[in-house]
């Protein structure tokens, strides 16, 4: 089980890390009209896929009825419902196109659909390697299609291709992923489908799907919103701005999860000790997560200017609000988990909602302002659901208020701390040594205030949360910040 989750941990980390070097390589190379236009047709394609899945992956993976005949039935179901998709995709192109503004777009997102059809057929056999605990073949399969790819995209942006050498890649990801999956495959293909139980799994599927188009809604709107209002360069800044951060949240998300889920499950019924498991889980994901996201704020400019170059400096307020719109959700993904195990599934599902009604309300107005204040507008607004989530868990596990900010307080004061040193430093500094010296001095400064804080103040604190990234094993035992 633990080469499994080791190889499952690598799979994420070569995709999201190996695609992020890659964009970051081919911002500085392309100009920002076409990094921007391209992230609309990707975001376009986002959806699409979502759609086309519909659920029904994780479906196969839960589903207690497992057989050959019901894995063909949805492959088939994803095929024919991607193949629709793709059609209507190619038909209302043109239409994106003229409404967003986008001169270009309907051709790239013509091109993209061979995409839409090669992930169809490659849902379901992931879906059923991931059931089989095939996580080692996925690994292999991500670092091909990642590396791959991501070496033809650059060769043809150094080449002049431009915007197409960034189509090539991801269609050829694509590409390889499908190859790879199917060559690898346990799935038999040549069965009767057995549509009969395949109703089950839409049902299922249908919920994943809905939460799915939710968060979509709460997360990718603001690229459609900033395509149509501000035009491409200013999606081009929002997008290279905001890649490392998610690309981090994800990540992160990823490893506080999996240290806390499974504890969470095993004591739904045994409230006090749940509460404590929390509370463990929660000190931990704020140790590691808030000193990153605010370090990512604080160091914005530096960061910006040395990946990007020049036009880095009209990414850095994109990448200050994100950062620390994701400081402050840091452990939403906890309480989703939490909730969960103790049966209010639904209640994850209205956050996303009125996450989603939040978004709309405040990006689709015509407000006079600029885009960066868009975006601080809208990452407030996001932010304020961390209330809205407190008092969710208070009525659940009745969790006090002072108990929650205990394990939270050392995190945060800490990374506020870090924060005024980083630009302090930075003052003092004033790039006499360069971007590059200036950026290696902030991380520096920002690992060694963060570290200096807690050793002096939350000795204890400290010496537990550095003991469960190295340990899980005895992470959720309670709380004793």
């Amino acid at each position: 089980m633990k080469a499994n989750v080791v190889w499952s941990a690598a799979r994420n980390w070569v995709v999201r890390l190996g695609s992020a070097v890659v964009f970051f390589i081919l911002a500085r190379i392309l100009p920002p009209e076409q990094i921007g236009l391209f992230s609309a047709a990707l975001a376009v394609i986002a959806f699409v896929e979502i759609v086309a899945e519909n659920g029904l992956g994780d479906a196969v993976i839960q589903s207690s009825r497992f057989t050959d005949e019901i894995v063909v039935a949805a492959l088939w179901c994803n095929l024919v419902i991607g193949s629709a998709t793709a059609v209507v995709l190619y038909t209302i192109s043109p239409l994106l196109e003229d409404w967003l503004q986008a001169p270009g777009l309907a051709a790239i997102l013509s091109t993209l659909i061979l995409a839409v059809l090669l992930n169809s057929i490659s849902y379901v056999p992931q879906a059923v390697m991931r059931r089989k605990f095939l996580y080692k073949s996925l690994a292999i399969r991500a670092t091909v299609a990642t590396g791959v790819s991501g070496l033809v995209g650059l060769a043809l942006a150094i080449a002049g291709y431009g915007i197409w050498s960034m189509v090539v890649q991801f269609n050829l990801f694509c590409a390889l992923n499908c190859l790879i999956v199917w060559r690898v495959s346990p799935i038999r293909l040549f069965v009767r489908p057995d549509f009969g139980h395949l109703r089950q799994l839409m049902q299922f599927g249908f919920q994943i799907f809905l939460s799915r188009v939710l968060y979509f809604a709460s997360t990718r709107i603001i690229e459609f919103v900033l395509l149509y209002k501000f035009g491409p360069v200013t999606l081009a800044y929002y997008i290279m701005g905001s890649r490392i951060t998610f690309i981090a949240s994800q990540l992160l998300t990823a490893v506080t999860v999996d240290v806390a889920l499974t504890s969470f499950s095993r004591s739904v019924s045994d409230l006090p000790r749940l509460v404590g498991m929390y509370l463990d889980s929660l000190s931990f994901s704020t140790f590691v997560s808030v000193p990153v996201f605010v370090g990512l704020a604080a160091i914005a400019p530096e960061f910006c200017t040395v990946v990007f170059g020049e036009k880095g400096e009209n990414a850095v307020p994109f990448m200050i609000a994100t950062s620390v719109l994701q400081a402050v959700l840091a452990g939403q993904a906890l309480n989703g988990s939490l909730l969960s195990a103790r049966g209010f599934p639904g209640y994850s599902a209205c956050i996303l909602v009125l996450q989603s009604v939040l978004a709309l309300a405040v990006l689709l107005p015509d407000w006079q302002m600029t885009a960066s204040h868009y975006i601080f507008v809208y990452c407030g607004a996001i932010a304020s659901t961390t209330i809205v989530y407190f008092l969710l868990l208070r009525h659940v596990i009745s969790i006090r208020f002072a108990d929650f900010a205990a394990v939270i307080f050392p995190a945060y004061a800490a990374s506020v701390l870090m924060y005024a040193c980083i630009a302090g430093v930075r003052y003092a500094l004033d790039r006499s040594i360069g971007d590059l010296g200036l950026l290696v001095a902030t991380v520096l400064t920002g690992i060694i205030v963060y570290t200096g804080f807690m050793a002096a103040l939350y000795p204890a604190y400290l010496r537990k949360n550095v003991g469960h990234i190295w340990s899980r094993k005895n992470l959720g035992k309670g709380a004793k910040a």
